[in-house]
């Protein structure tokens, strides 16, 4: 080995090199190298040393990675929308909890775009075309849209048997998160319907429009799978007309260390799971 060639790999000057190897060699009390021209060699008890130093830095170094993959895999962050977040997640959460009561999990619901790259989740569910470039994109789910109300309103304004029976209820609508979102408009454009009259209620939150909705407040346009319950219970009922198909499906988006830990792992399988039965 050369004094040179450690000094140029370590960023330092010989000398410094030099200096670090004689404070090292009177620390210990014995020579640890052998100087010939140009060259260093370790004595016995210089190579003794190294491989009890190498074996100890590597140990040291084994024993970091897995902390630091412990402290990375202790908690799984998933990010979703709101109104995914409170009526198709959080619903599942505990019986995912009671079977995996070793995974934590942290939500972050926000309306805007999760994005992967910052770190702040580890996996998200999006809706869209599936074209997101920022992780793997496995698709979660399909959904479809059906105009429902309860049984109370449609008594009271019936009989409703046609699509433009529907249009007597009062309507509730809701802000679309995207351009891909379905209207009134659409589902009239496919019901063969010319003209809607204007929402008598407009909520810029889906989950509030569906309240409503549950209320006996108007008819909504429902999202299958988003209902929270509602439609199983048979609060709300489908309506006459056309259900729709969206312009979007729902994807599960995951970052890199998804497949290096056992507990994201494990998280993102279960919701495929749970998404495709």
């Amino acid at each position: 080995m050369s004094v040179t060639a450690a000094a140029r790999e370590m960023g330092v000057s010989q000398s410094a090199v030099s200096k670090q190897i004689a404070a090292l060699e009177a620390e210990v009390g014995a020579p640890l190298f052998t100087r010939h021209h140009r060259e260093i060699r370790l004595t016995w008890k210089g190579e003794e040393l190294l491989k009890v130093t190498s074996a100890s830095l590597s140990a040291m170094a084994s024993m970091l990675r897995n902390i630091r993959e412990r402290s990375i895999d202790k908690v799984v962050t998933i990010g979703a929308s709101m109104t995914l977040s409170h009526f198709w997640l959080l619903p599942k959460l505990p019986q995912f909890r009671d079977s995996h009561p070793e995974v934590t999990i942290r939500v972050v619901s926000q309306e805007t775009p999760v994005p992967l790259e910052d770190g702040a989740v580890d996996m998200v569910i999006r809706f869209g075309s599936g074209d997101w470039t920022d992780g793997r994109v496995q698709p979660l789910m399909k959904s479809r849209i059906q105009v429902m109300a309860t049984r109370r309103l449609i008594e009271r304004y019936g009989p409703i048997e046609t699509a433009g029976d529907v249009l007597r209820l009062p309507l509730i609508a809701y802000d679309a998160i995207d351009e891909s979102w379905t209207s009134w408009n659409d589902w009239a454009h496919e019901a063969g319907i010319d003209a809607v009259a204007p929402p008598a209620l407009s909520f810029n939150r889906y989950w509030d429009a569906l309240q409503a909705a549950a209320a006996g407040q108007g008819a909504l346009l429902v999202w299958s799978g988003l209902t929270g319950g509602i439609e199983e219970n048979g609060i709300l009922v489908p309506l006459p007309g056309p259900a729709l198909i969206p312009r979007g499906d729902f994807y599960l988006v995951t970052s890199d260390l998804v497949s290096k830990s056992t507990r994201h792992a494990t998280l993102r399988d279960w919701l495929l799971e749970q998404a495709h039965n």
